[in-house]
């Protein structure tokens, strides 16, 4: 009993010693190990449960970055494919220089410990002491922000900014480089104090012929002589440099070839004289042999151009017999139309002498066809041989790109078997005038019917409804081209990474249809994980919202473009790049890498010029200078957030504004942006009147929301709200009886009124281009709530606008706007000016000066103008100025078509009016309500928008002495 007692003991406590090892079961995994998949099947069971994960690193890190990148999370059940995607994604991240995980095997599962070890990473890089061609400097230490520091790659780069230095000139430069690393995030930075030194001149070139074998000495002493000459004016006494040193030794190179130099090589060596800050460069020379071209008789050609065609075959051209050497300048002079040519050669030592008898040009006096009974003689003539045509001469290059070209245009017109069979040049009346008769084999026409895509049954329809309209046509055979790229685009746009699209041709008489055979050699591509890289320190779950993809989502290009986009809108960013992993993670994803590299923290900027009041430039009227300031703190709090204190200054205003903005609001993707803000606006009577009308001050505070929402088929919506407090005051100008003369409640003069506002607004816009739209719409809508402290001036505004683009043809647009709008309050004279409605100008009202649409006031003080543009009635005299309207009704239609490349043609005319008291009222009489202008202009199309030059004409003049009834605009951008 007693043995059986002790035998059961000890295979207890022999069970228990067991379980204590297996339950404390522990391993740890590399991410560089190639062995790890296998080792964390061995080590792991198919499914487990994850009691805990924790991250251990040598600094501090973005905990949600981690989470992110492993997509683990305590209490999750897991496989070891889980565990190696977490390490894979890990070391992708360049972020650290080790990555291991530790398993630690409990009761309820398992431990995961990830050991991180940081990666030094380069944060910023700066230079002192150097100002003119500092990005060049900046430019050579090759590690990029954001990539691995090494110090052995530094040691390296300094050496290379030391060169760049030195080819500059300045020979005794020199580098002090700092070099501060943080400990707890290992941020590297670098900056680079460099002392230049003087910039060295040349003093002076000296020759020296090291070896000239069997030249003779006055052939050297002649050498010597040009290369001296060339060598005085591009660098005797000049800073030294060596892209100088570069091209005067091509430009001497070449000057020796075109002198019979065969076998040469040019030495460069620099001595440096520190005391005097000069250097003097030695030219060593040796040349072998030495044979010189001369010709005569020559008029067409120049001498470095047959040398030239000779140099083609290098230096064999020397070792050319004297038969060659004929044959090569005949060739030459042929295929330029001298068909007559005569040359002779004779050789003398190191001299060969070409004589040469050019002759008459042959010139093509005119092209006929044969058997071209397809396609007419003239077709051929207008869109092949207008260059030949042009030229009239004969000339062998141009010869056979006009045979190419007739080739070509049959093919377009679907005979894929034409060619021409024969060409002979008949002479004509006069010497060396020609007729050209080119016979053409034009074969069977091929039409175009249909295409499929058998494989692809969607692609197919979209393939089937673009070439819809070439259907029966004669086949072009660029289409086949056009076709497959359009496929191939299609698919890589969803993902698909290997796209091969064949073509095979069924005959159906004499029609052909294109059947494509799609091949995809992987399944569509999606996208992974997005990695951060560069030097950002914004959190990591802020520049998340920023992505236009998403994990797993099928590839599109278009979503990383947006992607792109949505990071180049944040102000703190100086560039950004985004592109895809070469490795796949274990779910077959894309990693998607973004790099983002700051920019500089602190931003001054200063400005002075010439500004146009308006977009109007008729007359060069409203010019005015304009100084100004903006000093910008970015990323102050790591939210991509900007400080902005700026300050313009023109003849007419006075602006200082400061302001804070970040781009996301309570987590979310909105951009928030608070202003202070301090305005002095002098309102003259007219553009280019020295008289001021009235005088505007504003100040106050405001708080703006704006939310973007993009959506495939309807569009971007923009989301916007502006509140905040506003003191607004309206003093007299130059005019007596200002109250008078704008419609204007006297007691509200020369005060300060303080508004509570509120405006929010909404633009939605769909459109295929928005310097330019050809097809789709923009739709505004805005309301403002203004209410006064003293309740006596609240007033409410709304403002609707709608614009439609319809592509009538492929070449012509129609585009028409609609804008509506009403200030509700007491009296019209309590509306500030500022806050009313105006018609008139390039945007508005073609044919009327800007905001100069009835009603009007008469000034109380006449301007006299010689140059206002004023009929001839008017004698010179200024009379009347803008009221504006509680109500706005505005109309514009135009017709744009497209002329020539990025000329165009527009055809308008432009509908308005406003209504200062009851609409109702003023519209029993709409005749004298409603103003309209027609009219045309013209555009060109640049990157910045349409330069834009209209004329517009009044339908009807109600003030003889005032109006004229045409106004011209000169401007940038559409008209809406």
């Amino acid at each position: 009993m007693r043995h059986f007692l002790q035998l059961a003991f000890f295979s207890f406590f022999s069970l228990f010693l067991m379980a204590h090892d297996q339950k404390n079961q522990a391993a740890i995994f590399f991410a560089s190990d190639d062995q790890l998949q296998q080792k964390l099947q061995n080590f792991l069971p198919d499914q487990f449960l994850l009691a805990e994960v924790l991250y251990q690193t040598d600094g501090t890190c973005d905990l949600q970055e981690l989470h992110y990148l492993t997509g683990l999370e305590h209490a999750m059940v897991a496989n070891a494919k889980d565990i190696q995607n977490a390490l894979f994604y890990l070391h992708q991240s360049q972020k650290f220089c080790s990555v291991s995980v530790e398993l630690i095997k409990k009761d309820c599962g398992y431990d995961l410990i990830f050991h991180l070890q940081k990666q030094q990473i380069l944060h910023r890089m700066s230079v002192s002491g150097f100002l003119r061609g500092k990005d060049r400097l900046k430019n050579s230490y090759s590690i990029d922000i954001g990539d691995p520091f090494d110090q052995q790659k530094h040691k390296h780069c300094i050496e290379q900014m030391i060169n760049f230095l030195k080819d500059a000139g300045y020979f005794q430069a020199q580098i002090i480089d700092s070099v501060k690393i943080d400990v707890q995030t290992q941020d590297v930075a670098v900056h680079c104090a460099v002392k230049k030194g003087s910039k060295f001149k040349v003093r002076a070139i000296n020759i020296l012929f090291d070896n000239v074998g069997s030249v003779t000495q006055s052939e050297i002493e002649k050498l010597q002589q040009r290369i001296q000459a060339l060598c005085a004016v591009r660098l005797h006494a000049k800073p030294y440099c060596s892209e100088l040193i570069e091209a005067l030794l091509k430009k001497i190179k070449w000057m020796m070839q075109h002198h019979g130099c065969i076998d040469f090589d040019i030495r460069v060596d620099q001595k440096m004289i520190p005391a005097s800050k000069q250097v003097d460069i030695d030219l060593h020379i040796s040349l072998e042999r030495k044979k010189e071209f001369i010709f005569w008789g020559i008029k067409f050609f120049k001498t470095d151009q047959i040398i030239d065609h000779l140099l083609l075959y290098g230096k064999s051209t020397w070792h050319f017999p004297s038969s060659l050497i004929v044959d090569e300048v005949e060739q030459l002079y042929k295929s330029k139309g001298f068909w007559n040519v005569q040359v002779s050669v004779r050789e003398q030592k190191d001299k060969v002498f070409c004589y040469i008898k050019e002759g008459v040009r042959a010139n093509i006096y005119s092209i006929q066809f044969k058997n071209n009974a397809k396609i007419n003689t003239a077709v051929l003539l207008k869109e092949s041989c207008k260059p030949f045509l042009k030229s009239r001469y004969f000339d062998k290059d141009l010869f056979k790109k006009m045979f190419d070209q007739v080739v070509k245009k049959y093919k377009e017109f679907g005979f894929w078997d034409a060619k021409i069979i024969k060409d002979e040049f008949v002479l004509g009346a006069k010497n060396g005038s020609y007729d050209l008769i080119i016979t053409v084999d034009e074969g069977m026409q091929k039409i175009f019917g249909g295409v499929a895509i058998p494989d692809q049954p969607e692609l197919q329809v979209q393939l089937q409804t673009m070439v819809a309209k070439n259907l029966g046509q004669g086949f072009d055979y660029r289409w086949l081209q056009e076709q497959q790229q359009w496929i191939i685009k299609i698919l890589k746009s969803r993902g698909y990474q290997k796209v091969a699209a064949n073509y095979s041709l069924q005959e159906q008489g004499q029609c052909l249809q294109v059947v494509w055979k799609v091949q995809l050699c992987e399944s569509a591509t999606k996208f992974g994980k997005t990695l951060i890289v560069g030097n950002c320190k914004v959190p990591h779950r802020f520049l998340m919202q920023e992505l236009s993809h998403e994990c797993e989502q099928i590839w599109d290009k278009k979503n990383i473009e947006k992607t792109v986009q949505n990071f180049k809108s944040l102000p703190i960013f100086d560039a950004v790049q985004i592109y895809p992993g070469q490795q796949n993670d274990l779910n077959g994803c894309k990693p998607i890498f973004v790099k983002l590299v700051e920019d500089e923290r602190y931003e001054i900027k200063t400005r002075f010029g010439l500004q146009q009041v308006g977009r109007n430039l008729q007359l060069f009227r409203g010019f005015t200078y304009k100084a100004g300031a903006t000093l910008c703190l970015k990323n102050p709090f790591l939210r991509a957030d900007q400080c902005v204190l700026e300050a313009d200054m023109t003849r007419f205003y006075r602006n200082v504004a400061a302001s804070y903005q970040f781009p996301w609001l309570f987590g979310k993707k909105i951009g928030c942006q608070w202003k202070a803000y301090d305005s002095y606006y002098q309102q003259p009577v007219y553009i280019g009147s020295q008289d001021c009308l009235y005088k505007i001050v504003q100040q106050g505070f405001l708080c703006n929301l704006t939310h973007t929402r993009d959506n495939k088929k309807l569009g971007q919506f923009i989301l916007s709200g502006s509140a905040g407090f506003e003191a607004m005051g309206l003093y007299q100008g130059d005019q007596p009886d200002l109250n008078v003369i704008i419609d204007y409640d006297r007691n509200l003069l020369e005060k300060k009124i303080g508004y509570l506002f509120v405006e929010p607004t909404v633009l939605w816009q769909k459109v295929d281009n928005l310097l330019n739209p050809h097809r789709g719409h923009i739709s505004f809508f805005s309301c403002k709530a203004m209410l006064d402290l003293d309740s006596k001036t609240s007033f409410f505004n709304v403002l609707v606008e709608h614009t439609q683009y319809l592509p009538i043809a492929p070449k012509v647009t129609g585009a028409i706007r609609a804008r509506m709008g009403h200030v509700f309050n007491r009296c019209f004279d309590q509306i500030n000016p500022i806050e009313r409605f105006y018609l008139g100008g390039a945007l508005t009202l073609r044919g009327y000066e800007r905001d100069y649409t009835p009603p009007y006031g008469l000034l109380t003080k006449p301007i006299y103008d010689q140059h206002a543009g004023l009929p001839s009635c008017a004698d010179n005299i200024w009379r009347y100025a803008p009221q504006g309207g509680r109500s706005l009704f505005n109309l514009n239609a135009e017709v744009r078509l497209n002329l020539y490349k990025n000329f165009g043609l527009v055809i308008f005319n432009d509908v308005g009016a406003l209504f200062k008291h009851s609409i109702y009222d003023e519209l029993k009489s709409w005749r004298d309500s409603f103003f309209a202008g027609s009219g045309f202009g013209f555009r060109y199309d640049t990157p910045l928008g349409p330069a834009r030059f209209d004329v517009g004409y009044k339908w009807k003049i109600q003030y003889p002495d005032f109006e004229s009834r045409c106004v011209w605009y000169l401007t940038l951008g559409q008209a809406f």
